[in-house]
């Protein structure tokens, strides 16, 4: 088959009809049977055959006379295998998104944290990339899209979206502040609401945290809190942006963003009980407990400990109804019993009534 489109294609090109041949040459190289020959060839020559590749997905110890999902699974073996090959390096792409922040400059973003080798962009990309594949596991969707929006350096900011007009920041309005991703990371406000989730500010705020590379995001608790508070912030500035004629003072943004942090975390268990670890039952001035995050070992006795309380409320439950159940069949089998016993009395004290007539 290549040696006969070879020869179609040599045919035309040296044909002496110019015109009619060269219409030819390009409908025939835009025939859909043709493509379809030449990206299989394509794909034998990078995977192997359909032989090999059917062989590949099957087990060692797997029968390969029998394969009886290969027609269903034909399709998407395929697509996986072109999306794979074609597909970039998840870190070398994140790397490449953080060169803008410039996290290498110390002036900006204060002393680093850590090894050299945390320190380093290669280092800085693996630790983010780590990250963002965490927080996909203990925080919402709507959280994940905002991590990833700043990193992106996709929120509809002022100083993104009005090339050359600046503006002040939608949450502290401080005259010396501009309406960016970059200083929404360093606000005074977002400063309090981490403070009121018992993040240490000096080192969960700036460019190198919000990038999920500075090595004091050490535990899942902390990278689910600190998500949740770029949500809050993003989600807030940009309610305040589309609503420019209303005015908040500081205390109603700041319980704007915790109600924020609290409505990122619905329909997610695990990101509901993180909150709730530093969250205090009774609200005081303060909204959280002066205690740390707590550790991975404590969070999964404190889940352990109240599934246990439900179960055993569940039980005495489920034991006290029964109880009563049987007390109530009791009592009327005593009534049944007494009905009886005077019915047969009666009946005897007739029997001898009759008896001495």
């Amino acid at each position: 088959m290549t040696n006969e489109h070879a020869r179609l294609e040599r045919k035309w090109s040296t044909s002496e009809h110019g015109c009619g041949c060269a219409f030819m040459r390009d409908w025939y190289g835009r025939v859909f049977l043709r493509r379809l020959f030449a990206n299989r060839q394509e794909v034998d020559s990078k995977h192997g055959n359909p032989e090999h590749i059917r062989l590949s997905r099957l087990p060692e110890d797997a029968r390969t006379d029998e394969d009886p999902l290969w027609p269903k699974e034909i399709q998407r073996t395929y697509y996986t295998l072109l999306q794979n090959s074609e597909a970039y390096d998840p870190v070398d792409r994140i790397r490449k998104k953080m060169s803008r922040l410039h996290l290498e400059d110390n002036r900006v973003n204060g002393q680093p944290i850590g090894t050299a080798r945390d320190n380093t962009p290669a280092g800085r990309s693996e630790r983010s990339y780590r990250n963002l594949l965490s927080l996909s596991r203990v925080c919402t969707p709507r959280v994940q899209v905002a991590v990833w929006g700043w990193l992106w350096n996709r929120w509809a900011t002022d100083r993104r979206c009005k090339q050359g007009q600046r503006s002040m920041c939608r949450l502290c309005r401080s005259h010396d502040s501009e309406d960016s991703a970059e200083h929404l990371c360093r606000c005074s406000l977002v400063h309090q609401l981490l403070t009121t989730l018992n993040l240490d500010p000096e080192t969960m705020l700036g460019r190198r945290a919000w990038a999920l590379a500075c090595p004091s995001i050490n535990s899942v608790e902390k990278l689910a809190l600190l998500g949740m508070a770029i949500y809050a912030a993003n989600t807030v500035a940009a309610r305040l942006r589309h609503a420019a004629s209303l005015v908040l003072g500081d205390a109603e943004i700041l319980q704007a963003l915790r109600q924020c942090v609290k409505e990122s975390t619905k329909g997610h268990a695990q990101a509901i009980r993180i909150l709730r670890e530093v969250w205090m039952t009774d609200r005081s001035t303060s909204g959280m407990p002066k205690t740390g995050v707590c550790s991975r070992k404590r969070f999964m006795a404190a889940s352990s400990s109240s599934s246990k309380k439900l179960k055993t409320q569940s039980n005495n439950r489920e034991a006290s109804k029964g109880r009563r159940e049987f007390v109530s069949r009791g009592d009327a089998i005593f009534h049944s019993s007494t009905e009886i016993a005077e019915e047969a009395n009666s009946t005897y004290e007739r029997a001898s009534g009759s008896d001495k007539q």
